[in-house]
């Protein structure tokens, strides 16, 4: 797997509890690992706030990091998940 593969960036998608209003992640649709993730519930969706943009709650070793539109989440070579916080 190279790095791009391991790598995905949030992007800013509305997110209405069922539907989004287009792709949550760039790029699209994903690596299979980020589907994974989020069918596992280590990668949830949430709007919590003022916002109709998702973010999400992904679990790693350090416990759950928000991350938002900008921020990539990673996949680690041990098959941990990390969030790198965007400008």
């Amino acid at each position: 797997m190279n790095a791009m593969q391991n790598r995905v960036q949030v992007t800013a998608a509305d997110f209405n509890g069922q539907e989004w209003d287009s792709a949550p992640f760039h790029p699209a649709p994903g690596p299979k690992w980020l589907s994974e993730a989020v069918h596992a519930g280590r990668i949830v969706p949430h709007t919590r706030g003022d916002t109709d943009y998702a973010r999400w709650d992904v679990t790693t070793p350090k416990g759950v990091v928000d991350a938002g539109p900008g921020d990539c989440i990673m996949l680690e070579p041990n098959g941990d998940l990390h969030v790198e916080v965007g400008p």
